[in-house]
């Protein structure tokens, strides 16, 4: 039901497969009983694939966001919750300065720099210096075969564009890893699963299904 990503002293961190996915704005309670998060307020957000980002704060019950792409917070026990179903899912955290992100990074977000945006707004606002990163499960380049105007998008990052026969691929989660590293986080973990061609998923680009994987980060208080 779901994959144990972020498991620090303060701080955990989770992404659903197939069977823990519903539809968006995702709640899905089996997944919140299991994670044992039933009393613990979700911060959900209605995604536009821009570079939005949320400062969340003073939250006291579950709230859905509307246009962000990603949440920072200083909160203790609430959970930040981004859906994917082929998008890349990036959790980020300072253990030290007790501060959490979720971003939610598509093709288009992906090109404007969301993730690094988040990790400069948590420094900026939050003072954060020590920042950790979890890419999560989404569509590798194996199967992300891509237009002109997507592999345009990314003529920065030549190392993560290739053609496989005529066709361009893109790795948006080494794009993702490059873009973080470039703000200074160092220390950056990537799932390996491919959310297309790895079983149980939901994939958006194999089966255009409208079911939605959460990604959720949480401080305990």
């Amino acid at each position: 039901m779901y994959i144990k990503t972020v498991e620090e002293e303060n701080i955990r961190g989770f992404f659903t497969d197939r069977e823990g996915s519903a539809l968006s704005p995702y709640m899905n309670y089996d997944v919140r009983r299991t994670m044992g998060l039933v009393s613990v307020p979700w911060i959900r957000t209605r995604q536009i694939h821009s570079d939005r980002i949320a400062i969340v704060e003073g939250v006291t019950g579950d709230r859905i966001l509307n246009g962000f792409d990603a949440m920072i917070t200083d909160q203790r026990g609430i959970c930040l919750v981004t859906v994917h179903a082929d998008c890349v899912p990036v959790q980020l955290y300072d253990e030290k300065c007790r501060v959490i992100a979720a971003v939610h990074a598509g093709w288009r977000g992906t090109a404007l720099g969301i993730a690094g945006k988040t990790v400069k707004m948590m420094k900026d606002r939050f003072g954060c210096s020590s920042i950790r990163a979890y890419i999560g499960p989404a569509i590798s380049m194996c199967c992300y075969e891509v237009g002109k105007e997507v592999a345009e998008a990314f003529s920065d990052y030549p190392e993560a564009v290739k053609l496989c026969g005529d066709k361009p691929h893109v790795d948006l989660k080494k794009i993702n890893k490059m873009q973080l590293e470039n703000e200074g986080v160092d220390n950056v973990d990537v799932s390996s699963f491919c959310t297309c061609c790895s079983e149980g998923f939901v994939s958006y680009r194999k089966t255009a299904s409208m079911m939605r994987m959460a990604s959720g980060i949480y401080m305990i208080p």
